[in-house]
């Protein structure tokens, strides 16, 4: 078949198959790193604001713990106050994250989980006011 065509129409078909092959592999290309672009947006636009906003939640909750570990094994009644005044604005951390967190998370799995976790918040904010109220 291809023995009986001129030459110019064997090249002809031959650079015009290689640029339909370009043209696929170009569409291909463009739909991939699209489908990457949206993977990426996911991770800053949503994930990583909620990792933000959970590693602040975990540094008040221990901030509250070293505090109230300096009460217990502290002394000096000055220091003591001072420390356990402190806790407010850590609590006002570990609410502003929650209620953040609430906002922002859409999964059912998530909801759950913060529900959980919620749920937890006055038994041990209870505990952590017995420790005070020995002091």
């Amino acid at each position: 078949m291809f023995k009986n065509m001129k030459l110019a129409i064997r090249l002809t078909l031959g650079f015009g198959l290689l640029v339909a092959m370009m043209v696929t592999l170009g569409a291909i290309a463009l739909d991939r790193i699209g489908k990457i672009n949206d993977g990426i947006k996911l991770v800053v636009k949503d994930r990583m604001p909620k990792i933000e906003t959970s590693n602040n939640w975990i540094d008040a909750v221990n901030a509250v713990a070293r505090i109230l570990r300096n009460g217990v094994i502290s002394d000096d009644p000055a220091f003591i106050e001072k420390e356990f005044d402190r806790i407010a604005g850590e609590r006002e951390k570990i609410d502003k994250a929650r209620k953040s967190l609430e906002e922002s998370i859409t999964s059912k799995e998530g909801k759950e989980k913060l529900e959980a976790v919620t749920k937890l918040i006055p038994a041990i904010r209870e505990g952590q006011e017995k420790i005070i109220g020995t002091r």
